[in-house]
């Protein structure tokens, strides 16, 4: 079972994604000046009518059509925008451009939607696509945070616990944290949970609090929160009941949601048999599964199996050969 893991100021996008539009997290940043944004513009093809003829263009950008979207955005509306930047991230309904998509980013959240304002702060995060913007960054955080998105109060909080753009306050971080979890954001709770469940200065260690706020975020749908849950329910800490099976269950949800965690620790349950039927076959895959999904200890687990096959295999293959060979002077002896 992997230990638990801190959030890394690294995740701010992945973060992010909680509140991103269904065409897909941004994953790089661009500002540019008025001119660039003219030319990346006029680089754009003539608006259309909607393919369905309606006047009204709401219809046709909740049907997925480009121009539709962008005649909405040059309307002025943030939602528009919002849909036009997704699909230049994604390169679906649109040439994949990164500057564009940030360009629109850009434009949704000065349209006032505070979540494309998290999205483009992930942008100039990352830095992909321009020069990475961290204080750009904060600043956009700080500022949706403090008009109630909650996914920017999560970000804020990483960074915060991070020491990265910002002082590093863990005590601020936590609070950030809680109005998540209060604000029904799941990631939130578990996030504040890791801080109490690893005791991290100067919160003390409190596993009983931890799994208050695993179970908090859990029923808000949060794969991580469940898999940190199921962690406790195979363990008995923290005066978590012992469950086994409950523990199979919650790490399942955990991994259909692609929690990297949820399937390391499902795929360790099944290799070893614990509150299932062994399975070594099922239970590969699920650690397979997680390396995949960015779980480095499944990663390594992976490699040390290997590793152990091979060896075994060469073992077995030298046995063989050696029974193989009739043993020196045996003809002699049978004369």
């Amino acid at each position: 079972m992997s230990s638990l893991a801190s959030p890394r100021p690294l995740t701010l996008v992945s973060l992010a994604c909680l509140a991103l539009t269904a065409a897909g997290p941004l994953t790089g940043c661009a500002s540019g000046g008025d001119s660039q944004k003219q030319a990346d513009e006029a680089a754009l093809p003539p608006l259309r009518e909607a393919r369905s003829g309606q006047q009204d263009p709401r219809a046709g950008c909740k049907a997925g059509e480009y121009a539709a979207c962008r005649r909405l955005c040059a309307d002025g509306d943030a939602e528009g925008c919002a849909t036009v930047s997704g699909m230049h991230f994604s390169g679906k309904g649109a040439t994949k451009d990164l500057s564009l998509a940030a360009h629109y980013a850009e434009k949704a959240c000065k349209g006032g939607r505070q979540r494309s304002c998290v999205d483009y702060a992930g942008l100039c995060f990352s830095g992909q696509g321009v020069a990475k913007n961290v204080a750009k960054a904060v600043g956009l955080l700080q500022r949706s945070c403090s008009a109630g998105e909650g996914s920017a109060c999560l970000n804020l909080g990483v960074l915060h616990q991070a020491g990265e753009g910002v002082p590093r306050d863990v005590r601020r971080a936590a609070q950030l944290y809680q109005q998540c979890c209060d604000k029904g954001l799941g990631r939130g709770c578990s996030a504040l949970g890791v801080l109490h469940h690893a005791g991290v200065a100067p919160l003390r260690k409190d596993v009983g609090e931890a799994a208050v706020l695993y179970t908090k975020g859990c029923d808000r749908e949060d794969p991580l929160s469940c898999a940190y849950l199921a962690a406790l329910h195979t363990t008995g800490e923290g005066g978590v009941r012992k469950d086994l099976t409950r523990a199979v269950q919650l790490n399942t949800a955990a991994c259909k949601a692609y929690s990297a965690r949820g399937c390391a620790q499902l795929g360790g349950m099944y290799l070893l048999g614990t509150g299932v039927e062994r399975d070594v076959k099922k239970g590969l895959e699920l650690t397979y599964l997680a390396c995949q999904l960015g779980d480095q200890r499944a990663c390594e687990q992976l490699a040390a199996l290997q590793k152990l096959a091979e060896e075994l295999k060469a073992k077995q293959q030298g046995g063989k050969e050696q029974g193989g060979r009739e043993p020196a002077g045996s003809r002699k002896r049978g004369r």
